[in-house]
């Protein structure tokens, strides 16, 4: 059975950006400083589950983290994990059009019986408002992100990959209170991780 810190996708979208989040296709902080988030990702053979908050700061930097649940299609434990993830916003203005980009840095580990998995992350992503009708706003974005992966097992030793992922998004951001983002994240040149759909629940806590 295999386990893999797959939690890496998920933490692309745990990232909080202080003003606009529209790099991730998710809420604007400039409302609220502090939000909620679910997260449930999916591949073939893994299910992680997530639950985090993330707050904004001057100068469009970010930090966050959150618990996560990871388990298996064929059954047996239940892996339990934490991440912590930082970052920053800023707009760029591309063919009249004002996009977004943000990167990202996240720092996981994930706990299995006889060992643990410890992931490193680095990346970014480019969004843009593409439409936007009354209080409803579709944001799309895409990004490229590099994993270090170590796995562990008492008594063996570790051992690590390092692979490419490229993410495509897109965020339904409805009165600048809740977003849904559903997003597929795509390994390169990996033979350990497979392609995986993450949907990504997020609500603003106070504000205004």
């Amino acid at each position: 059975m295999k386990r893999l810190l797959l939690f890496v996708t998920c933490a692309l979208l745990w990232s909080a950006t202080a003003r606009a989040q529209t790099c991730l296709g998710a809420l604007p902080f400039d409302k609220g400083q502090t939000r909620l988030r679910g997260d449930a990702l999916f591949t073939t053979d893994v299910h992680v589950f997530g639950i985090g908050v993330s707050q904004g700061f001057q100068n469009n930097l970010f930090a966050g983290g959150g618990l996560l649940l990871q388990t298996f299609s064929g059954g047996g434990d239940t892996d339990k994990g934490f991440y912590v993830s930082g970052g920053g916003e800023w707009p760029l203005d591309i063919s009249a059009k004002k996009f977004a980009w943000c990167p990202v840095v996240t720092l996981g580990r994930v706990s299995f019986p006889g060992g643990s998995n410890t992931m490193f992350n680095i990346g970014g992503d480019l969004g843009f408002e593409a439409f936007s009708s009354g209080n409803a706003k579709i944001v799309p974005s895409g990004g490229l992100s590099i994993s270090r992966e170590s796995i562990g097992i008492d008594n063996f030793g570790s051992s690590s990959t390092t692979y490419l992922n490229i993410h495509l998004a897109a965020g339904l951001v409805v009165n600048d209170v809740l977003s849904v983002v559903p997003q597929f994240v795509i390994p390169v040149h990996s033979d350990v991780v497979d392609n995986s759909f993450l949907v990504t629940v997020i609500v603003r806590i106070g504000g205004h």
